[in-house]
This record gives C-alpha cells, structure tokens and sequence, in this order.
C-alpha cells in the first residue's frame, strides 16, 4: 500500500486521480462491521502510526491552531520531530488569535505572522501570478499560503510544508458531505477532485518558494481505513469529522482542541473579510476587486 505522494511539481492530475482509483479499488473490504469504540481505537491507532511514518524529521507546519493542524503538531512533537508552526492572519482574527493559545499550552515552536492592509494589496497580485488564477476563491485561500511563505523569517530553514489539507475530506468536513446521500460517496468524489481544487493551486505555490509538501491526512493506508467509517460516524448529530475528534481525545489531545470546528483559511485568518471591507471602498464585488489589483 503507498503510504503517501509528496505533493511537489511533478504530480499531475492523471498521477493523483491514479492513486486515488488504486485505493478504491483496493478497497473491497466493505465498512467496519464494529461499535463506534473500536473504530475510534482502531482510527487513533493508524493515525498515530502514519504520521509517525511520513513525518519528516524537520518541517514547517501551516498551522490554524483547528483540529487538523494541532494534531500534527501534537504527535510531531511526541516523536521528536524538529519542526516550526506558522500562522498567518490579521491581528484578532480566529486563527491569529487560537493558534497561539494551542501552541502557548502544548510549548510548540510558533511563528506569526500579522497581515495588514499593505501587505494584501501586495500578497493578492502576487498570489494570482503564481497560480496564474483570477478564480476568487483560490486566490483568497491561497493568499493565506502565499503570506505565510513570503513573509516568514524561518520557512526558509525547512525543505519540507506539511498541512492538514484532505482531513476534511475523508473525514467529511464539509456541507456537501451532510447533504450527500452517501457521505463516503461523496468523499471519494471529494478525493478524486482534490488536485483540480486544491493541490494545483498549492503546488504552484510551493514551486515558486522551492518547497515541497507532505500531507499527513492523505496517506494511502489512513485514506483506506477512513473509507472504511460508516458515514454516520463521520458525522454525527451535525458534529463534522466526529470519528477524527474522538480518535484525537484517544491520542491524548486536550478535548476542548478536538472539537474546534472547521474554518476556511480565508475565512479564520479574516483574509476574505479584509478583502470584502477593500472591495466596498471601491464599490466593487470581491471577485472584482482581487481581479483590478
């Protein structure tokens, strides 16, 4: 089984989609026919081995203090990992501000870095050159990426970014996920569309800063055994990514981290909410507005 792919400008499209069809097809075993306890014990088990496996041992963590970030840094530092947290955000925004609350109690290596107007103004144009994007929604969650590269003092130290990017989706983190019909349906369809969505826009990022990326979430063996969860205990009673929050209290992580809900990077760094505030001042939308810059 292939433990993971190193995100970098060498995966294609064809190549991801290839090694998310080589797990589904692999993946004949049907769901876990156990009480929600076992799976939990089961998924904390193969979390706790798979990072310990792919973990390199010195990396930059993109780090929002959520759930998926602060687990990583959690077992990264139970295995000795050598590794800096960074976060970038406005001065109060949720992320800025949570994000060093978790790495203040758990003693992590933590850089922040505090976007301002100016710094937008230059990181939006600049992000659209290097995903060669004028989609909004990529450039504001790219915006975050690009500011913490570009504006940290240490990344440079580090060869390697690691991010929780793919918890959500099989784990099932999103709206789509609780509307579907078949919630682990739609978190294949999730996976098989990630690169088109996501790792396109991060792999330019990456290559532009001469990085390259490890994604702990989507490690073969972690993606086959998540597959496996019965979708109601993905979610359950609204709670998105239920079996990650309980498999995370088993690891050992303070129980009031483990139910931080999701935030979008635009939206928990306030990214987006500065752009929309720049947007009104001009009397534009903020699609409008990131494409005049």
């Amino acid at each position: 089984m292939e433990k993971t792919i190193i995100i970098d400008r060498s995966l294609t499209e064809e190549s991801w989609r290839n090694y998310v069809a080589r797990l589904r097809d692999s993946n004949d075993l049907g769901v876990l026919a156990l009480n929600p306890d076992e799976i939990f014990k089961i998924l904390s088990k193969q979390i706790d081995l798979s990072f310990k496996e792919i973990l390199p041992k010195r990396f930059a963590l993109l780090f929002s203090g959520g759930i998926d970030s602060t687990l990583i840094a959690y077992l990264a530092k139970q295995c000795n990992r050598e590794f800096v947290c960074i976060t970038s955000g406005f001065l109060g925004s949720h992320d800025f501000e949570y994000s060093k609350r978790v790495s203040k109690f758990y003693g992590f290596n933590h850089e922040l870095i505090e976007l301002n107007t100016k710094k937008i103004e230059k990181v939006i144009p600049l992000t659209k050159k290097i995903i060669n994007s004028s989609n909004y929604v990529k450039i504001s969650v790219g915006s975050v990426f690009v500011s913490a590269l570009h504006y940290s003092k240490v990344v440079n130290d580090y060869k390697y970014i690691i991010s929780g990017l793919g918890s959500e989706e099989i784990f099932a983190g999103y709206q789509r996920h609780q509307n579907a019909s078949s919630i682990n349906e739609e978190c294949w369809n999730g996976l098989f569309n990630l690169f088109e969505r996501d790792l396109s826009r991060d792999i330019s990022i990456l290559a532009n800063y001469h990085k390259d990326a490890i994604l702990p979430f989507l490690s073969g063996d972690l993606i086959s055994l998540s597959m496996r969860i019965p979708g109601e205990l993905k979610i359950k009673d609204s709670v998105k990514k239920y079996c990650l929050r309980k498999a995370s209290i088993l690891l050992g992580l303070k129980e009031e981290f483990s139910k931080e809900p999701k935030r979008a990077a635009q939206y928990g760094s306030n990214v987006d909410k500065e752009i929309e505030r720049l947007a009104k001042a001009k009397n534009l939308s903020k699609s409008e507005y990131v494409k005049s810059l």
